[in-house]
């Protein structure tokens, strides 16, 4: 499990608890003898070494404990096998979607004016998490950008919205007219991202010909965001989804700041009434995002919210993903690559997580917590990563 998929364990099944509790207890500094059974599954892969009466903890084997430590609470009763066979599934996942926004990067990258071409790496990554037609995607998103590019507005504001039209599965001709019309009023109003905020309000948290341009206009005098303004203003009862922002905001930890307020609006967007538990994880995972990002309870929310694991574990396949972003050259390291890795997560098929704890789930469609989730990692984490402030929207 070194990569976990190195592990398989041959022979009579064992546990993956059984492996935990005998690695530890080398670990610590032990030396139990080895069963057959465990010595026949460790052994041949390298885990362990020595003899049976005497075996000693090797290097592959302290990567094999700690990927056991992380997923005790969910696969200890697990075979090895299984547990060997998930890790691997989602390390070549992740490897997989890596390489396909390797592919899109060469393919997308002369599509967009030169000064946003930095915020392509993470359209790269949005579209790779899809898991269709490297082909079909880049020609999609190329109209997407074709259509957005002539609806006024920045640069990147035209990519986000571009962004959200490819991955809504929503026939382009069906909206276009409108959001135009639906752009033009946000100028007006002062919005600073009229185009992504046009395409929001026409696809959050369902497909809306006719948007909610009134209600955005009053969640905007409250909400210092002009995209978190129309996620909240998709639903419809306004007082009642404040009420719930507001609630978050409490739960989190009572301040206004912009990562407690976005993370706020995260969360009433995808799961609606306070969720304690959820709350407690993220406040628990924050710090270990932390180092890598301006907004960790943000970027702990995201994570969270989808994969619906321990904060360790989250954490953990989020660096998997960024080691596979790293591999495959998706951006400089640093920032950027955590960014990266936290888009791919996405694309983690989480129904394959066996002994997954029962969780709220989300109170949004899959095709809406894309859009949700395309614009709080592009618009509030992303983008200030990579352009100067006289370049991103002020949003």
């Amino acid at each position: 499990m070194s990569t976990a998929e190195n592990t398989a364990a041959s022979g009579p099944a064992v546990s993956a608890g059984q492996v935990r509790e005998f690695l530890a207890q080398l670990s610590a500094g032990g030396s139990p003898p080895a069963p057959a059974p465990l010595w026949d599954a460790l052994s041949s892969q390298g885990a362990i070494s020595g003899t049976a009466d005497r075996p000693e903890l090797t290097a592959v084997g302290r990567q094999v404990l700690r990927e056991l430590e992380v997923r005790a609470y969910r696969l200890d009763h697990e075979t090895l096998d299984r547990a060997s066979e998930e890790v691997g599934n989602g390390i070549a996942a992740l490897a997989a979607m890596s390489e396909t926004a390797e592919y899109f990067l060469s393919e997308l990258g002369p599509v967009p004016p030169v000064e946003v071409v930095p915020l392509m790496r993470l359209a790269a990554a949005h579209l790779a998490v899809r898991h269709e037609s490297p082909e079909d995607l880049v020609a999609e998103f190329t109209n997407g950008w074709g259509e957005a590019e002539v609806l006024g507005g920045s640069p990147a504001d035209r990519l986000l919205a571009a962004e959200i039209l490819t991955g809504s599965d929503v026939p382009q001709g069906e909206i276009y007219a409108s959001m135009m019309l639906t752009g033009d009023a946000l100028r007006e109003a002062g919005c600073a991202a009229p185009v992504a905020t046009a395409a929001i309000l026409h696809l959050f948290p369902e497909t809306q010909h006719d948007p909610p341009l009134e209600r955005w206009t009053a969640v905007r005098k409250g909400v210092p965001s002009d995209e978190g303004a129309a996620l909240l203003a998709g639903f419809p009862d306004l007082d009642a989804t404040l009420g719930r922002w507001q609630g978050y905001l409490t739960a989190i930890g009572g301040t206004n700041g912009p990562d407690e307020n976005r993370t706020a609006i995260y969360l009433t967007a995808v799961r609606g009434s306070v969720d304690p538990t959820l709350v407690a994880a993220i406040r628990a995972a924050a710090p270990m995002f932390a180092p890598s990002f301006a907004s960790p309870l943000l970027a702990a929310a995201v994570a969270l919210s989808h994969l619906g694991l321990s904060p360790e574990e989250t954490y953990d396949w989020h660096q998997k993903a960024v080691q596979q972003a790293r591999g495959h050259q998706l951006a400089p390291d640093g920032p950027e690559l955590e960014a990266l890795g936290l888009a791919l997560l996405e694309g983690l098929d989480t129904g394959s997580f066996a002994g997954r704890p029962s969780t709220g789930g989300s109170a949004i469609s899959e095709a809406a917590e894309g859009v949700l989730t395309r614009t709080a990692v592009h618009a509030w984490i992303y983008r200030h990563l990579v352009l100067p402030p006289a370049v991103a929207p002020r949003t």
